[in-house]
């Protein structure tokens, strides 16, 4: 939980492939604070194997059932408080590699990204009547630990030219309250 001036914010940690567990983090949540306005789902994993050639089976099931699943599965949860207040408003970070397919992503990772990016679009299209948006943002190369955790992670001269977590922060917080964004791709800058 995080007080500011204006309000509080709380984050819950749940596993998001976890049904009821993602289900008692909201009702967590929802008796803390009364209410939920925004959802943020920002998380996703990949694996070290990631072409066509050498991706198996268990490794596609994860990948899916964390970065897609699991985006499915809290949106799907949050959905019926946010129609009964006719307003909310869910932010996904995808990945540039849900735009366009990327080999240093993978072929699971892109595919379950990509997926995420038409889920926002599908609950703009059924829920905006009911008052709530829906964006998604797509970045380029965030320096997190899964960027740091691929077969090749970026070079150190590279880093400081790379997204940081706090960039897209600041890209959340400068989303209007009356206009519905639905889809914004960000990149790193390159070094000069």
């Amino acid at each position: 939980k995080i007080r500011q001036a204006a309000g509080s914010v709380s984050v819950q940690s749940v596993d998001v492939t976890d049904r009821p567990a993602v289900a008692q983090g909201l009702d967590s949540l929802i008796s803390e604070q009364g209410r939920l306005d925004i959802l943020v789902n920002s998380f996703g994993i990949n694996t070290r194997t990631r072409s066509w050639s050498d991706i198996t089976y268990e490794a596609w099931d994860e990948v899916m059932a964390i970065n897609l699943d699991g985006v499915y599965n809290v949106s799907k949860a949050v959905l019926p408080i946010m129609r009964r207040r006719q307003d909310g408003l869910i932010i996904n970070i995808s990945s540039l590699a849900g735009v366009r397919a990327s080999a240093i992503a993978g072929v699971h990772y892109g595919a379950s990204k990509a997926g995420v990016i038409s889920l926002i679009r599908s609950v703009n299209v059924e829920e905006w009547e009911n008052g709530i948006r829906a964006t998604v943002i797509s970045p380029g190369e965030v320096w997190t630990p899964l960027l740091q955790r691929r077969p090749t992670p970026p070079p150190p001269e590279r880093v400081p030219h790379l997204l940081q977590p706090q960039d897209l922060g600041q890209v959340i917080a400068m989303l209007p309250p009356r206009a519905l964004i639905e889809e914004l791709v960000i990149r790193p800058s390159r070094p000069k």
